[in-house]
């Protein structure tokens, strides 16, 4: 029985996982073609996404918001993928998986997948988007002094910006190539540099933009800014080592806190499953299983909080 359950499962994922393919390969395709005529096609969608008008209270405003934060956060992970043809396969492969639950432990093993995956996935999203961010803060001091550099040579601020996306790698070069394709195509060089601070969410690129904002607007040495704030993020990254240092036994504790009642509920399992399979078979045990998730949850987090202390 387990057997065809599982073949059913299989047949159900396959089907769905090629419907949503065909439902969004056809859009693909012309997308592609597009960029590959026209690179800067996709610049100007999100530009025009940007600078449509809000309308307090609207719910295809609070729609468009959502799908614009989840193309942002797409693009920090650096998932080539768009926002609705995300969520499609997500909705999909997340159902096929319910039902094979719903088939074994009923309605409370299909929320429970769903929950899960929820959770799993905005971990996921949010890990690569921390990942691409940390790849993107490492080389600020190097992007600061061939700036820095670029300017005294007499080069202008645009002028840099393209010596940037050309010497750099990763993250940066990737950044700053969009700021010059969205200024190909009209976007003021403030407006461009703020959306590339709104993607980003770092507080030292951040620091850098309003920098070269103020600088446009009361005038200045540009190197000279840049070398200070150089030389201020290179003692922030310096303090934060020496925090994450002093803070590591906190949040190594914090994971020994999540991973132990895990391990210790799976050794007993392995070793005799009747002893705690009764927690599964009753709505109390199910509760209790629930809510010593939620608690180790709301514990793991109050012991971030602890840990996390700013720079």
């Amino acid at each position: 029985m387990a057997l065809a359950y599982v073949l059913v499962f299989l047949a159900v994922f396959l089907f769905v996982y090629a419907l949503s393919t065909l439902l969004t390969a056809t859009r693909r395709r012309v997308a592609l073609r597009i960029e590959a005529l026209d690179p800067k096609e996709r610049t100007v969608k999100a530009t025009r996404r940007r600078q449509r008008p809000e309308r307090p209270g609207n719910r295809l405003q609070v729609k468009v918001n959502f799908m614009t934060n989840l193309e942002t956060a797409l693009i920090q992970g650096e998932f080539d993928i768009a926002p609705r043809d995300f969520l499609v396969r997500w909705l999909l492969i997340t159902l096929c998986i319910a039902i094979l639950a719903f088939l074994f432990k009923g309605i409370v093993g299909a929320l429970l997948v769903f929950l899960v995956s929820i959770v799993i996935t905005l971990f996921y999203v949010r890990a690569r988007g921390s990942r691409r961010k940390r790849r993107f803060e490492e080389g600020l001091h190097d992007m600061l002094t061939i700036a820095a550099n670029s300017l005294r040579s007499g080069y202008s601020f645009l002028q840099a910006v393209q010596v940037i996306t050309e010497d750099m790698h990763g993250p940066i070069q990737e950044e700053f190539k969009r700021v010059l394709n969205e200024m190909n195509v009209g976007v003021p060089l403030d407006t461009a540099l703020k959306s590339a601070a709104m993607r980003i969410q770092s507080e030292d690129f951040g620091l850098i933009v309003t920098a070269i904002l103020i600088q446009r607007q009361v005038g200045g040495n540009l190197a000279e800014v840049l070398d200070q704030i150089s030389i201020t993020i290179r003692e922030r990254v310096r303090l934060k080592a020496e925090v994450k240092t002093l803070t590591a036994q906190g949040r190594m504790s914090g994971i020994i806190f999540m991973a132990m009642p895990v391990g210790v509920g799976t050794f007993v399992y392995v070793i005799d499953p009747t002893y705690i399979g009764i927690l599964f078979q009753s709505l109390i045990g199910i509760a209790m299983l629930i809510g010593a998730g939620i608690m180790q949850i709301v514990g793991y987090f109050i012991i971030r909080k602890i840990v996390n202390i700013e720079t």
